[in-house]
């Protein structure tokens, strides 16, 4: 690590902590950067640190000055921290460049632009084929091969063919769709893309299916005693989450009772423990007022 990179931490009641890598990306760490006094960021892995106990997770905008107007969750599930690599020139996506050539411009090691950032292609697999994209790319009409091992290779293009996988997603079990064609990980147009799309992609994944939700249901979970009762959640962008229970009285819950179907009951009130382990937690209501009257959730004030 650097002057500029490494592992991000950030001050919470006089505390340093770790950022959760969950949602990092660049848009987190260019606003990082940015605040650091740096021009442009990419995110970057750098482990995990020891002594954290608050280690939150970001999910930016980009619109932001400072990475604490971030809306943010309390919940982690990554084992790893979050990082960045800073830096003050900028490179143009998937443009390539020869550098540490001996004999002119016309060789050397080969380099690409990735997130902002200049770095060495693996030589696994390298092949003719592959210097002579390069080569194109760049202008020449012939090729030269370069032999050895580069031990500070940091980008892999290689990838099997028609795999799939989920990228910029809050967890690992979500997240866009890309497929590897020709060697190269790219994304997958969502024109008529529906459900049975995603099935196909998760139970490659290795998954059973998918979860989905509609948009501002809402549902009881966690409940001991039966369905009637239990943590409440509610659906946005797809992903259920928690409400927060500031400002949460009976006139919420009689609306949440209303949208479920339930009429006449009886309504207890019971605040459940938020727990740093807890892995199901996004919250996506805070301050939550009700008149009492509301059909839905999702029409009171928050």
């Amino acid at each position: 690590m650097t002057e500029n990179e490494g592992r991000v931490e950030i001050c919470c009641s006089r505390r340093w902590s770790a950022i959760c890598y969950d949602g990092w990306g660049r848009i987190e760490a260019r606003i990082t950067c940015r605040e650091l006094g740096f021009r442009y960021g990419a995110p970057a892995d750098h482990g995990r640190g020891s002594g954290q106990i608050y280690r939150p997770s970001f999910s930016c905008d980009g619109h932001e000055t400072h990475l604490q107007y971030c809306p943010f969750s309390a919940y982690c599930y990554s084992p790893e921290d979050a990082g960045v690599i800073c830096h003050s020139s900028q490179c143009n996506e998937t443009d390539v460049r020869l550098v540490d050539g001996q004999l002119s411009d016309a060789n050397g090691r080969v380099e690409i632009c990735y997130n902002g950032l200049w770095g060495s292609v693996c030589d696994d697999l390298w092949d003719a084929q592959d210097a002579q994209v390069v080569c194109r790319q760049l202008g020449y009409v012939g090729r030269l091969t370069i032999s050895g091992r580069i031990n500070i290779a940091t980008l892999d293009l290689e990838c099997n063919e028609t795999d799939v996988r989920l990228v910029d997603g809050l967890t690992p079990h979500d997240g866009r769709v890309e497929i590897c064609f020709n060697g190269l990980w790219g994304s997958v147009c969502d024109d008529l893309w529906d459900a049975r799309d995603a099935q196909v992609v998760c139970r490659q994944l290795g998954y059973d299916g998918y979860l989905k939700c509609n948009e501002t249901d809402v549902r009881l979970v966690d409940g001991r005693l039966s369905n009637a009762n239990g943590r409440v959640e509610i659906c946005f962008n797809g992903l259920w989450g928690s409400v927060c229970d500031d400002l949460w009285d009976a006139r919420d819950a009689q609306v949440v009772c209303r949208q479920l179907g339930y009429v006449g009951l009886s309504i207890s009130l019971r605040r459940y423990p938020v727990l740093t382990n807890e892995l199901s937690l996004f919250y996506h209501l805070d301050n939550v007022y009700c008149r009492g009257d509301e059909d839905r959730l999702s029409e009171c004030e928050h």
